[in-house]
């Protein structure tokens, strides 16, 4: 539910999807009006944070790099289409396989049809630009949603279960 969250968040899903998700996620995704408090350690804050922009990110346990072992995206704003699956901009693909979000096939085929669109390389070029990753805050209210994203939830709610699978028929 977290990298699901994250992506409607950042608006790479279909503006359809942000009108019925709402239905289909509340119970799994434990949708509520605010964080629950938590003494454990909590994820950053709802704010950009910059990517390397020299060397490709590490690869954390459980993750995947979409572009293959020691590549990364470069044209972040590339958006990748694959028959059945929503289109996605390789930015937010990228960061759903580094968070562990893609099966392992998806992530075994998916260097063969994202080289040439997502720009794989083995490092990236200089950029100013950052490539932004949000996160959620424990023991807060909910994250305010930007014009060009959507709640999975709703209105006014957020995910409280990151790492509930929300599973819905011929998608990742």
């Amino acid at each position: 539910c977290d990298v699901l969250e994250q992506v409607g968040l950042i608006g790479d899903l279909p503006v359809e999807a942000c009108t019925f998700l709402p239905l289909l996620v509340n119970e799994v995704c434990d949708c509520r009006p605010t964080r629950p408090d938590t003494s454990t350690p909590t994820p950053s804050t709802l704010s950009p944070t910059t990517l390397s922009v020299q060397s490709c990110p590490e690869v954390p346990d459980g993750g995947c790099s979409i572009c293959g072992s020691g590549l990364c995206t470069t044209n972040y704003d590339a958006i990748f289409e694959f028959p059945g699956q929503p289109a996605v901009r390789c930015d937010s693909l990228e960061q759903v396989g580094l968070n562990g979000g893609l099966p392992d096939e998806g992530c075994n085929l998916l260097p063969a049809l994202v080289e040439e669109v997502c720009g794989c390389q083995a490092a990236r070029p200089n950029s100013s630009t950052p490539i932004p990753t949000i996160s959620p805050v424990l023991g807060t209210t909910c994250p305010e949603v930007p014009d060009e994203g959507c709640s999975i939830c709703g209105p006014d709610l957020c995910v409280t279960n990151y790492d509930a699978i929300f599973e819905f028929a011929d998608q990742p």
